[in-house]
């Protein structure tokens, strides 16, 4: 048998990201968790924030509906409930798009039987230091 590495360390995915026009997911924190990773996602529409996992599938970072678990919490089961019903059973990707963007793609099928492809470029967001006073 063959063991396949990982096509990425994801180390181009920790930051802060936000999207200007998504409007289920608003913005995306992500951080090393141990061999995994930890992704603060806020609903562009409610304000919602849920922290959920991430693992590597390529050289993509991908979020499923059972990531929303391991952290749990009141927040990701509301995030969790409005992903499903915009898209079901859904699947996020995070793929990178250079330095500072991330495309974000939401794919999955409405409780109403149509497909789910709603994708955005995400902004990476820098923070300048204080002037000193």
């Amino acid at each position: 048998f063959a063991v396949r590495a990982p096509a990425t360390t994801g180390d181009e995915f920790v930051g802060t990201w936000r999207s200007q026009s998504m409007q289920s997911i608003g913005s995306a924190a992500v951080s090393h968790w141990g061999d995994a990773f930890r992704v603060l996602l806020t609903s562009g529409q409610t304000g919602q924030q849920a922290h959920v996992t991430a693992h590597l599938d390529g050289e993509h970072l991908v979020i499923t509906p059972d990531d929303f678990g391991a952290l749990g919490g009141p927040g990701a089961d509301k995030l969790k409930l409005l992903l499903a019903l915009a898209a079901g059973d859904f699947r996020i990707t995070l793929s990178s798009a250079g330095p500072d963007q991330l495309r974000l793609t939401l794919r999955g099928t409405s409780p109403a039987g149509q497909n789910v492809d709603e994708r955005a470029t995400l902004e990476r967001v820098t923070t300048t230091p204080a002037a000193a006073p």
